[in-house]
């Protein structure tokens, strides 16, 4: 285990990488990054890595002196006499308990490893790894930074400075790439139509692959849809038509205004995988939709409503792009996503993505290995996403 214990509040992460950075280069060992190893349960790890370590740096700041995870992590330092306080804000009143212990005062501080602070800093830790803290009371120091009672000073101070987090850790850069993927989608679904509109691109296979998934059902036939009553046309076609939109946007909504931006990440990429696993069928295994391949006895159930309704999803679904089912796919992200993150109304969002998958099938659009496969993408693309984003305590809101 490492010998330094980094506790920090969540949206202080940039001034914790930081400072690990810096102090692995001086060749020390630092724990910093609450990460969720799989299998693992996150109280456990934190326990097991602030047991082993010899020095917990605990960063103050006016998110940490509200977190009970931070100040449970220094009540523990302080009672092992192995705490060591790091000021990175100006007018921060610490807990009581905590204001006569030694503290470095990083505020302002830009990473570099040559700053005088920094290296006073280094050589505590030095010591305190070294052995020499354990019979050695707390010393009392000056006190903290003053804490203003009253409004901001006129003029305000000058700004802390904070390294920014990469572009796919910020939300404008994970909406940016939510952008991107649905326009490449756009051109790709317009390229492939007008080349198989031309020259008949893939129509052969798509139409063997058709008549495997047609074998497959074991000649499931729609010729019941003509009687189909109008209160399943419209559900059905609602569902298929706008549930989905509404139910990303909501989600997209919702994580957004959430502090910890994990959630968001999370769904974005997961978006974005889901795309680029289907592309390559999309662009090699052509399927049409069920109602577009003629032995397949299958009727556009929502034409009885409007014509104009498929040919909303045209400029971005292609005739042809049925497998796997990208509205299947997209709709059990959003399913998972809510329960991975504990969005409230998770049961209601469940049980109307159902229909919308239901409806896929009813509206005679997709094949049910279209379902299946959507379904498998949607579990991989999560997976994926899920991996390369590392969970903080606060992430997993109820």
């Amino acid at each position: 285990m490492s010998d330094i214990f980094i506790s920090y509040f969540h949206l202080d992460r940039p001034h914790a990488e930081v400072l690990a950075r810096a102090l692995e280069a001086e060749g020390l060992s630092v724990w910093w990054d609450r990460t969720i190893p799989a299998g693992r349960n996150f109280d456990q790890v934190i326990e097991e890595a602030l047991n082993a370590t010899k020095v917990v740096i605990v960063l103050w700041s006016r998110g940490s002196v509200q977190s009970r995870w931070v100040l449970n992590e220094a009540e523990e330092a302080a009672a092992r006499n192995i705490l060591v306080p790091v000021f990175i804000e100006e007018k921060v009143r610490i807990p009581l308990a905590f204001r006569r212990i030694q503290a470095a005062n990083l505020m302002g501080w830009d990473g570099s490893r040559e700053a005088p602070a920094f290296h006073d800093l280094v050589a505590t830790l030095a010591q305190r790894i070294g052995g020499r803290s354990g019979s050695t009371e707390p010393q009392p120091i000056s006190e903290p930074p003053p804490v203003d009672e009253g409004p901001p000073p006129d003029p305000p101070s000058p700004p802390v400075w904070s390294p920014r987090p990469p572009l796919l850790y910020r939300r404008i850069g994970l909406t940016a790439l939510l952008i991107a993927v649905f326009a490449v989608n756009l051109v790709e679904t317009m390229a492939e139509m007008a080349l198989r509109r031309r020259y008949g691109t893939g129509s052969d296979l798509g139409n063997r692959i058709a008549y495997a998934f047609r074998g497959l059902e074991g000649n499931l036939s729609f010729e019941s849809h003509d009687v189909t009553n109008w209160v399943a046309v419209y559900g059905f076609s609602v569902s298929y038509f706008f549930l989905l939109p509404i139910l990303g946007l909501g989600l997209l909504g919702v994580l957004w205004r959430r502090k910890a931006v994990e959630g968001y990440r999370v769904l974005c990429l997961s978006i974005a995988a889901d795309y680029l696993l289907s592309l390559g069928f999309f662009v090699f295994f052509p399927v049409p939709e069920r109602w577009a391949f003629p032995d397949s006895n299958a009727m556009l159930l929502s034409d009885r409503w409007s014509s104009g309704l498929i040919e909303l999803l045209r400029p971005i679904s292609g005739l042809d792009n049925c497998f796997p089912s990208t509205h299947v796919s997209f709709t059990v992200v959003i399913i998972l996503i809510g329960y991975l993150f504990r969005v409230r109304l998770r049961h209601t969002v469940l049980a109307l993505g159902a229909t919308t998958i239901l409806s896929t099938f009813v509206l005679g659009i997709h094949w049910l290995p279209d379902i299946l496969a959507g379904v498998a993408v949607a579990f991989l693309s999560v997976a994926l996403a899920r991996r390369v984003t590392p969970l903080t305590e606060y992430a997993v809101a109820s």
